[in-house]
């Protein structure tokens, strides 16, 4: 379902008008606090304050046309009276939630202008609609609306229960950077839309010279793509990027790259999609250097291709170098990584990776479900072996679309699960769970694997009412070489079954 600009606009209208349910505040205030929760003036300014975002024009008419404070206090005490959602009872639970919401609004974007934080759009959206279920944004995203160019974006993804207490189907409010490096809702209906992919929207804004040196390595140079072409197995250089992946998946090249990748999943904003993380490992020594030595770039692109579902074309600029790729050493291996949203199912994957000199390749072909996270109950994700986290500090570093940026950490993948006792044991999950309910606790136990039997390691590690996203790093410097297991388990909130998730690895002996 889409869900463009101009229905947010119908949906806030049509909250602000009249649910009695979604606002809330206070019995019986004094003109005093009346005047100083609104504006600088006296009551006959109270509409101009953030109850704006909740009067009808006719009851704006009707308040503008009173003439002395008396009747606007009766107004008032009308006014939330109207919204009270439980009459019999002593607060008015509408008026105080309203105001509450109001008072994080001044807290939580007190720095999106110069104006208080509730007149800012972010505070507009904040006060009808509560809180986001989820987030997504990127400080580096660029593009172009009627409102002029802009460089970030910000999606809140409402679904389920709204502040409110309505239930509705998804919808997103997007926001994006004015060159004041203010948040403003955008009118862009494709921005607000729940089909709407960020992450293959920025890799489409990333076009290169990679068609053109193809083309060029296509008919000139020791290229296995120039062979391919000698032999009549390309008889004509592709045109676009569509053609251009569909032309190397379907050739078999000569002279490959190693090449390994793997793929990691994550929950989507909340719209059924999953996110897909796909790291490319290509070892530096197998790659040319210039004459300048500087880091080799290859040429990356992919797919997933689903009857069932979608085909997912990953061109040029998709994937992302990983920054320390610059002081690899010959030995070191070179990271690239891309992020897509895919619908849960079983696709045919490609990854082709072309040396920019030789324009040798490297290929890879799999079969991969992608799963899907029902976040309507407590779900563990696969657990991912890392080389590094490290916590993300800069604001313009986070964003759902950054590679080697999950939440607001920085998680480096590990090619496969063995840790050198010297470099620790890292790992990243998250926990899925129903909004409202986070898991008790999560308990983390380790265990010797031998042929015989799984022999505990340590204590369990046990952490209560932990957090959606988990990071940890151990120290195995004691460690015995020797393969082991992982066993996270948590338990939901209140009783019930706790939710296993496993995860083998091998500690190796440092050189």
């Amino acid at each position: 379902m889409f869900f463009t600009h101009a229905i947010v606009r119908m949906m806030i209208r049509r909250l602000s008008s009249g649910l009695a349910c979604l606002l809330f505040l206070v019995t019986s205030p004094s003109v005093a606090d009346l005047a100083s929760t609104t504006t600088e003036g006296g009551l006959e300014d109270w509409y101009r304050g953030p109850v704006r975002y909740l009067i009808t024009r006719r009851e704006e008419k009707s308040y503008r046309s009173l003439t002395n404070d008396a009747a606007r206090i009766l107004f008032i005490r009308n006014f939330w009276s109207a919204r009270d959602p439980i009459p019999g009872t002593l607060e008015n639970e509408a008026r105080l939630e309203f105001w509450q919401r109001v008072s994080d609004a001044v807290e939580l974007f007190r720095n999106d202008s110069s104006n208080p934080g509730w007149l800012s759009d972010r505070g507009r959206i904040y006060i009808l609609l509560g809180p986001p279920n989820d987030i997504q944004t990127d400080f580096n995203f660029t593009g172009q609306t009627e409102q002029g160019s802009y460089r970030g974006l910000l999606r809140w993804i409402y679904h389920g229960e709204l502040a409110s207490g309505r239930r509705e189907p998804t919808f997103v409010v997007a926001f994006v950077m004015n060159e004041a490096a203010e948040w403003r809702v955008t009118h862009d209906a494709r921005l607000s839309s729940v089909t709407f992919d960020p992450l293959r929207a920025k890799a489409q804004q990333s076009r290169g010279p990679m068609l053109a040196r193809i083309q060029s390595a296509l008919v000139t140079g020791p290229s296995d793509l120039g062979v391919a072409l000698d032999l009549a197995r390309v008889t004509s250089p592709p045109t676009d990027q569509g053609s251009l992946i569909e032309t190397i998946i379907s050739q078999e090249f000569y002279g490959s790259l190693p090449v390994s990748v793997r793929w990691d999943f994550s929950p989507g904003p909340g719209d059924g999609r999953t996110l897909v993380l796909i790291t490319a490992f290509v070892p530096r020594s197998a790659l040319s250097t210039s004459r300048s030595g500087a880091e080799p770039r290859p040429l990356l692109v992919g797919r997933l291709d689903s009857p069932a579902n979608e085909r997912i074309d990953l061109g040029e600029g998709s994937f992302v170098p990983l920054k320390e790729n610059r002081k690899a050493s010959p030995g070191d291996q070179l990271l690239y990584q891309v992020k897509t949203l895919s619908v849960p199912g079983t696709y045919e994957t490609y990854v082709g990776v072309f040396d920019p000199v030789t324009f040798f390749s490297a290929t890879d072909r799999d079969t991969v479900v992608v799963p899907a996270f029902d976040m309507n109950r407590l779900t563990i994700t696969k657990i991912l072996p890392a080389r590094r986290l490290e916590r993300v500090t800069r604001e313009s570093d986070i964003g759902f679309t950054v590679p080697f940026v999950l939440g607001d950490l920085r998680v480096v993948p590990r090619e496969a699960a063995i840790f050198p006792r010297s470099e620790g044991l890292a790992i990243y999950f998250q926990l899925a769970f129903p909004a409202g309910s986070p898991p008790s606790r999560l308990e983390m136990r380790f265990f010797r694997r031998t042929p015989e039997a799984l022999l505990p390691v340590g204590a369990p590690q046990v952490i209560p009412e932990p957090q959606p996203v988990q990071g940890w790093h151990f120290p195995i410097d004691q460690w015995p070489p020797g393969r082991y297991r992982l066993q996270a388990a948590a338990w939901p909130a209140g009783d019930g079954e706790p939710v296993i998730e496993t995860f083998d690895f091998d500690v190796a002996a440092d050189d």
